[in-house]
């Protein structure tokens, strides 16, 4: 069930920074917020796009959500970091994705998906995924939604065929 959690969390943070055309409210777990598009999102760092400030860097560690403009959430302001080794895991999946043209294709096809658009908005969504917390992860109602969708299933069989997760 691992790899099923590695590629899911890899297809949505890849799929979000394919489909961040649009501004985002990232909160910092400084209590921060930083309004932007996501222009990029690799190793671990996203790259943002600001009225005020520019391009800006942020490591995902200091991340706490991401989440369209104009959405509020009740997510839990502490949660933490789960597993590191998911973690390392999921950005070594991710960067990999990134550079396969085919993948990142059909990625964003998917995101162009009307329903899929409507679960990847879920505030609490990326506050799950954020958490690298397996369990957390495997019970999201948005996660257990997007996996029962052929179209994501054939992205991750895709995915599974071409990407070497880090540690396997």
């Amino acid at each position: 069930m691992k790899l099923k959690t590695l590629l899911v969390c890899a297809l949505i943070l890849t799929n979000q920074a394919a489909y961040a055309a649009s501004a985002k409210v990232i909160k910092l777990k400084d209590g921060s917020q930083i309004i932007g598009e996501v222009i990029s999102a690799n190793n671990g760092e996203y790259t943002v796009r600001t009225e005020n400030l520019g391009e800006v860097s942020i490591n995902d560690e200091n991340i706490l959500s991401i989440q369209a403009a104009g959405l509020s959430t009740n997510a839990d302001a502490s949660s933490a970091f789960g597993s590191a080794n998911l973690k390392e895991q999921v950005q070594s999946v991710q960067s990999q994705i990134v550079n396969d043209g085919a993948i990142m294709d059909d990625i964003k096809a998917l995101s162009e998906n009307k329903e899929i658009q409507a679960i990847l908005q879920n505030p609490e969504l990326m506050s799950t995924i954020m958490s690298f917390d397996e369990k957390r992860i495997q019970n999201d109602p948005s996660v257990k939604k997007l996996l029962e969708r052929k179209d994501v299933q054939d992205i991750m069989k895709q995915i599974e065929s071409k990407i070497t997760p880090a540690g396997k």
